[in-house]
């Protein structure tokens, strides 16, 4: 019994010594000697400490560092790679009483790392030393480059690493000026990695650019992956303008690849745009966009197969693809739409094609973009008009933008269209070619708001125009080209030819209104105009019901809606080369509005031209 009292007392006083005598251990032998250059061995720069060190041994060995820095043993002097205003280390206790240093974790707080590019391996060489971690990076590619089996994790490194906790962190650019804001800030991090041959994985929030952000990083074989191999990754970005992910296989080198699903979600794209610096003209009309799909290939050229696309609402199926050379980025592909709605893909054109779009593509590493979309759509809407079961292409060039309808279906007839934007010193000139056949003629008056005189039958026309400006309307404004319409048998609406005539045998001025009501059957329209300076030309405008016609002639101008036309009603005009020409009934000049025009009848003897 006594013996066994003492055997406790002799334990307890010994655990006691051990307890009394680690710090005592530690703090001589390893944190003077060992941990600083442990330290230094993993990072491969030189540390240094700034104040004594702390040894706590309850409830684990831990020494607490203070003021600690990180600097490139071969530059003298210069700014320090790296700063730790604390940073705690747990150890192993048996190691330390060996006089060695073992670490199984670490916590950086208020650290400051300064990163700088480097051309062939990114931010790699600043953020890696030539230590020990660099060092186990350099014999794993030896092994994976040598290996016949790529996949295969034999002769790797297995070095214990452990698990590091950054708190409050922030990163600089190397070059930046002392009052320059940090590239990233308020970093908090977990960074899990047992042994350098085992799975590993980042858990990290910051500040970004104004925005915090959310990187969750995970792969079956991170050291694989930094020697240039392909290992599984599992990555998302988390952020108020966008997230992001990827899950597949990757290969970090100077030519990286991924093989993978990949997703893009943001409720704004001009937001997202503008936040990750790329300040192009457009897509500020674009908001809620989401694409997803098998993304493959390098950094010089990505494929996104099955791709699935929504914006504002409308859904898309397709593939694209992007490459990147000499400075642009080409992206090409097609894609299929439920409803699509052309409008803002018209007012975003002119911009990827003006001045400031190359003025955007010129900023840093934002490269120049050139588009090759081919787009369809089951339901498609323009300026107020459905179209139905349409295909185009959109291109974008250096200096030009074009969108072509390459067929669709519309107001019941059959259309073609080709809007193009070309960037000149002076300005952007816009050109149109549209085309339509078997068109309703009324239903084109109703989608153009003409509810009086509109052809009520099938026909087709063709428009061309050129001019100064980004837009329709503008171009109407001041262009030049040439109009043609002509339609079958139908009726002209909104008109009483009979009290129209009555009308114009009373004389006097009288608005047109007067003569309103009922239809006027006629057995065709024709129509032919040139447009100079965004003024039309009517050389011969007639509808012709049995032997007799309506015919209009002169000057409609689009920039204030006026008219200043002469017409008639009478019989239909002699065969070409007859002498004799039948006499109108009645002649008339048409001037005012396109919404309220005023008639004035021409005596007889007076002349209509």
């Amino acid at each position: 019994m006594r013996r066994g009292i003492c055997a406790l007392v002799l334990l307890a006083a010994l655990i006691l010594v051990l307890v009394i005598a680690v710090p005592y251990i530690a703090s001589t032998r390893i944190v003077r000697d060992r941990i600083a250059q442990e330290i230094g061995a993993w990072s491969g720069y030189r540390v240094e400490i700034g104040a004594p060190p702390r040894i706590d041994v309850w409830p684990r060995l831990r020494a607490v560092l203070h003021d600690v820095s990180f600097s490139d043993a071969s530059a003298a002097g210069g700014r320090p790679i790296g700063t730790a205003e604390r940073m705690d280390i747990e150890l192993s206790a048996l190691a330390a009483m060996r006089g060695d240093a073992v670490f199984t974790s670490a916590r950086l707080v208020r650290p400051t790392l300064l990163v700088r590019a480097d051309a062939e391996q990114g931010f790699l060489p600043t953020l890696l030393g030539k230590g020990r971690l660099r060092s186990a990076i350099d014999r794993a590619r030896a092994v994976v480059t040598g290996a016949a089996d790529k996949a295969t994790s034999a002769g790797l490194p297995a070095d214990s690493f452990g698990s590091v906790r950054i708190e409050d962190g922030k990163i600089l650019l190397d070059g930046d000026g002392a009052d320059d804001p940090p590239l990233v800030t308020g970093i908090a991090a977990d960074i899990d990695w047992p042994a350098l041959n085992s799975a590993g994985s980042v858990s990290a929030n910051g500040i970004w650019r104004g925005e915090p952000v959310k990187l969750d990083i995970e792969s079956a074989d991170p050291l694989r992956l930094f020697a240039g191999a392909a290992a599984p990754l599992r990555l998302t970005v988390e952020a108020a303008p966008g997230n992001a992910s990827f899950t597949g296989t990757a290969t970090l080198s100077a030519n990286p690849f991924v093989d993978g699903k990949a997703t893009l979600t943001t409720p704004s794209l001009d937001r997202l745009l503008r936040w990750t610096g790329m300040d192009l003209p457009g897509p500020e009309r674009l908001q809620a966009v989401t694409l997803s799909g098998a993304v493959s290939g390098d950094a010089g050229h990505l494929k996104l197969d099955g791709a699935a696309l929504q914006v504002n609402g409308s859904k898309a199926d397709g593939a694209i693809e992007l490459v990147l050379a000499q400075g642009k980025a080409s992206v090409s592909g097609s894609l299929a739409f439920d409803t699509l709605p052309l409008d803002g893909l018209f007012k975003a054109l002119p911009m990827l094609a003006s001045d400031r779009g190359t003025a955007a593509s010129a900023k840093g590493w934002l490269p120049s973009l050139q588009l090759d979309l081919r787009l369809s759509a089951a339901h498609a809407s323009a300026v107020g008009i459905d179209l139905a079961d349409m295909a185009a292409t959109v291109e974008i060039q250096d200096r030009s933008a074009s969108f072509d309808l390459l067929d669709a279906t519309a107001l019941g007839g059959d259309w073609r269209a080709d809007i193009r934007f070309d960037r000149e010193a002076d300005g952007t000139v816009m050109a149109i070619k549209l085309s339509g056949s078997s068109i309703e003629g009324s239903a084109l008056g109703t989608a153009a708001g003409m509810t009086r005189l509109a052809p009520a039958g099938s026909g087709s026309l063709a428009l061309e125009l050129k001019g100064r400006g980004t837009n329709m309307r503008s171009v109407m404004e001041n262009g030049d080209g040439s109009f043609s319409a002509r339609f079958g048998a139908g009726a002209l609406s909104e008109l009483d030819l009979a009290a129209f005539l009555e009308r114009c045998r009373q004389g006097g001025f009288f608005p047109l209104d007067e003569a309103a009501g009922g239809s006027l059957g006629i057995d065709g329209l024709d129509i032919k105009a040139t447009i100079t300076d965004g003024v039309a030309e009517i050389g011969r405008m007639e509808a012709r019901f049995g032997e007799r016609r309506i015919w209009l002639s002169g000057l409609a101008s689009y920039a204030d809606r006026s008219l200043a036309l002469t017409g008639g009603v009478g019989p239909l005009e002699a065969a070409a080369g007859s002498s004799v020409q039948p006499r109108d009934e009645a002649r008339f000049f048409v001037g005012g509005s396109w919404s309220a025009p005023f008639i004035s009848p021409v005596k007889a003897g007076e002349s209509g031209n």
